[in-house]
């Protein structure tokens, strides 16, 4: 499955395909996507500081998420 020479590696079809997942695999729970996602903003960083101000951005943000989100059983 894992080959540096990206013309002889599986697709992810291939490999949800093969029958060494078939005991496991559920069809009706599985989600899909027809289109590729965007990996571009992967190319913002090209150094290392860059690489260190993505992640602290992204830790910053995940902590504002984190803020926003009262727990169920908050003010029970």
């Amino acid at each position: 499955m894992l080959c540096w020479d990206i013309s002889d590696r599986y697709t992810i079809q291939q490999i949800l395909d093969d029958t060494y997942l078939k005991d496991i695999r559920n069809l009706d729970e599985e989600p899909s996507r027809e289109e590729s996602f965007d990996f571009s903003f992967e190319w913002k960083a090209r150094t290392i500081n860059d690489m260190k101000l993505l992640l602290h951005e992204e830790v910053e943000t995940f902590k504002q998420r984190k803020k926003m989100v009262v727990p169920k059983y908050y003010g029970s």
